[in-house]
């Protein structure tokens, strides 16, 4: 059975519009839930907390890339005549941010997971690193070293020409080598090294806990019990589904397509 014309006009017209509302929606919900974050995160009772601050600082970068990657996206997909797929400058600059400000809020929740273990540390010296002055210094650290160690985007990404009858270009590596190490560097050494550090630092923060609750006598009831065991394996199921779900979208990304 063959496909006619309007067979392929209107699976075209389909995709044309799952691909416009589709992105437009995770925008606005994601928005809402991003900001939703900040709310909270800014509200007095966690204004000078410096777990609070890390995940606030997250999910500033997670609504930066939601709105910068989404929109940008839409109008190159869609109004191109207003954003168009054919500027090299556009190119670059949409590939490195829409590496650097992931990154950034992948790695502030992994600073969070430190954070919380360095504050349920025995040592008083390991336990002051977890104050507010100290996360301020962390953020600024992590944000310049992260923006200079990623600044190779912008000097090996280019455009290359994909259809030149249809005027289609398409933003990617330089060359082979290099697209090898682009791929290594955001689909394995990055994500890998942030989930393996909040992993440890998770489980160790549960295990100090567990521990401090043992040697101050806990008398807890057994409902009590199950709900604090229910607690922990909820949130370590919860890091486990987080890990999976990051490693597959991202060995599934493309910068550009």
């Amino acid at each position: 059975m063959t496909m006619t014309d309007k067979d392929i006009e209107i699976i075209n017209e389909i995709t044309n519009q799952i691909t416009f509302y589709g992105p437009l929606l995770i925008i606005i919900s994601g928005t809402l839930g991003s900001l939703c974050n900040v709310i909270t995160f800014t509200s007095r009772q966690l204004r000078f907390n410096s777990c609070a601050f890390y995940f606030l600082c997250s999910s500033i970068f997670d609504l930066f890339y939601l709105l910068f990657g989404g929109i940008t996206r839409l109008m190159i997909d869609h109004f191109s005549n207003v954003l168009p797929n054919t500027s090299v400058l556009l190119c670059k600059c949409r590939t490195y941010l829409v590496v650097v400000i992931p990154s950034l809020s992948t790695i502030f929740i992994m600073l969070a997971s430190m954070d919380r273990c360095l504050s349920t540390s025995n040592s008083r010296k390991w336990r002051n690193l977890s104050r507010i002055n100290i996360a301020w210094r962390v953020a600024i650290i992590t944000l310049v070293i992260l923006m200079f160690s990623t600044s190779h985007i912008l000097f090996l990404f280019e455009l290359r020409a994909k259809d030149v009858n249809s005027n289609t270009y398409i933003c990617g590596p330089r060359n082979n080598i290099y697209k090898i190490f682009i791929s290594i560097y955001v689909f394995l050494i990055g994500p890998f090294m942030t989930y393996t550090i909040m992993f440890i630092c998770t489980m160790i923060t549960l295990i100090r806990i567990r521990t401090l609750k043992y040697r101050m006598g806990y008398s807890l009831n057994r409902r009590r019990k199950t709900i604090h065991d229910n607690m922990d394996r909820h949130l370590i199921t919860l890091l486990f589904v987080q890990f999976i779900v990051y490693r597959q979208t991202t060995s599934t990304k493309i910068f550009t397509e």
